[in-house]
């Protein structure tokens, strides 16, 4: 239905546009009466990185250490038709090579992949409206929100100092050319998100953010025999609201201060399967329970950039998400996060090694960051990982052991980040990271997992 509202409000937008220029042959009063001419751009990247884990299992009898090299070359086309309307057209080549993997073997293989591909209607009925069509990047600035590419339309509209976006959209069947379906992960889901802005004081700010998941695929009754790639074991209906005050400033000469605090809260029913192996590359659902999710969750933090020698950046932050004290019946009461949150490197918020989600969590971190350069810096953060009630899992955490769900300490991690940017073209990201597992895995307490990680990308 919101797609269907919002897809309304597209072609009614296009059409004021197209019958708007025709019949006046002009363009809005505060836009340069001879305009610009059409232009059109192509822009690439390509991106290499090389991955190394030891130990995720945290038993060397596993042998799962594992050396990975990936690629990605994007090819990006975009047109500018006039003030008004312009085009971009993405697409993507990925590549995945496993060089070395602790019980011998190896892998490679190349996947082609549409990118964003949209058009951007701008400066609706004279103002700082624009609609977008299509696939495209919907960016908060934390990324700890979301920042993933969707296909939807989406409003941006910006006054003084107020800022809105809408989006709504639906993921379209084959993302990799590859595959003729969807990530069963994402098939059939519904997505409504919206933010806004509001600057109230020079350099202080609020945002509001909502955002809408609702899976319309059908969910198997027990019994039934699925193709094992083909269905997730999670269908759920969730929305997202929250808050977030944000700012910065100068204190005294020498320093300067900046904050931020998010607070969420997650609501709405969830449909879960269990799966049994069937013959033939199937699965047989054995199993159908239906939950209310009611979950909460706190990230605050403060940064300190300082004159003291070397100018180091100090930052302390708290991040909670609200666990399930029974997670086998009532109301779940976990957090989850939105799925949309940002995985690029620079903004692992909760760690290198272990990326958890922010759920039956508490994680304090202490960073220090020095420049390097004029354009590099080098950063140094430690986080500790405690369940707010033990369970015997983690929600998207890498490390493969599991909690025994007695203990409730997670685990240290010890991060070093370093990311160089001297050259035009040019971008580095160097990590390494140690984590050393807690009480909560038994047996296995104390032991340690690593990782390096090195990423180059080159635009051209």
């Amino acid at each position: 239905m919101a797609i269907r509202v919002v897809a309304l409000i597209s072609v009614f937008c296009l059409a004021v546009v197209i019958t708007g220029a025709g019949a006046q042959n002009a363009k809005p009063p505060d836009i340069d009466p001879n305009g610009e001419p059409a232009s059109w751009d192509i822009e690439g990247e390509y991106e290499v990185k090389l991955d190394y884990r030891k130990n995720f299992a945290l038993d060397r009898r596993n042998r799962d250490d594992l050396l990975r090299f990936d690629q990605e070359f994007q090819l990006r086309w975009s047109y500018r038709y006039n003030d008004w309307i312009s085009f971009l057209l993405e697409g993507k080549v990925l590549g995945e090579h496993q060089l070395y993997t602790g019980g011998g073997g190896r892998r490679s293989e190349f996947e082609p992949e549409r990118g964003e591909t949209w058009v951007r209607l701008d400066q609706l009925f004279g103002r700082d409206l624009s609609l977008k069509i299509g696939r495209q990047n919907f960016e908060e600035p934390r990324r700890w929100w979301w920042d993933d590419d969707l296909d939807a339309v989406g409003m941006r509209y910006r006054h003084d100092s107020w800022l809105f976006e809408l989006g709504a959209g639906r993921e379209l069947p084959r993302k990799s050319l590859r595959e003729d379906f969807s990530d069963p992960e994402h098939e059939g889901v519904v997505r409504v998100l919206a933010r806004t802005h509001w600057r109230y004081f020079k350099n202080h700010g609020l945002d509001l953010f909502f955002l809408l998941h609702n899976d319309t695929s059908p969910t198997p009754s027990v019994g039934a025999v699925v193709k094992a790639d083909r269905e997730d074991d999670s269908d759920a209906r969730l929305w997202w609201g929250g808050i977030r005050a944000s700012g910065s400033e100068p204190v005294a000469a020498h320093a300067e201060f900046s904050y931020w605090t998010d607070a969420a809260m997650v609501l709405g029913k969830e449909t879960f399967l269990e799966l049994d192996n069937a013959s033939g590359n199937r699965e047989v659902v054995t199993s159908r329970s239906k939950r209310r999710v009611r979950g909460w969750a706190f990230d605050l933090g403060v940064r300190w950039a300082s004159q003291l020698p070397a100018e180091p950046l100090f930052t302390f932050g708290y991040a909670i998400g609200s666990g399930d004290k029974k997670s086998e019946k009532g109301t779940d009461r976990a957090f989850r996060q939105t799925g949309l949150q940002s995985t690029d490197e620079e903004f692992r918020i909760y760690g290198e090694l272990l990326q958890p989600e922010l759920s039956n969590l508490s994680i304090p971190v202490i960073a220090v960051q020095f420049p390097i350069f004029s354009k590099s810096y080098l950063e140094f953060a430690y986080r500790h990982f405690r369940q707010v009630h033990a369970a015997p899992f983690l929600r998207d955490g890498r490390i493969e052991a599991e909690p025994n769900g007695i203990k409730k300490n997670i685990g240290q991690e010890w991060m070093l980040y370093s990311l160089i940017k001297q050259w035009k073209n040019i971008e580095i990201e160097l990590v390494g990271a140690a984590f050393r597992a807690g009480n909560a895995y038994g047996a296995l307490s104390g032991k340690m997992a690593y990782s390096l990680f090195t990423k180059i990308t080159y635009e051209f």
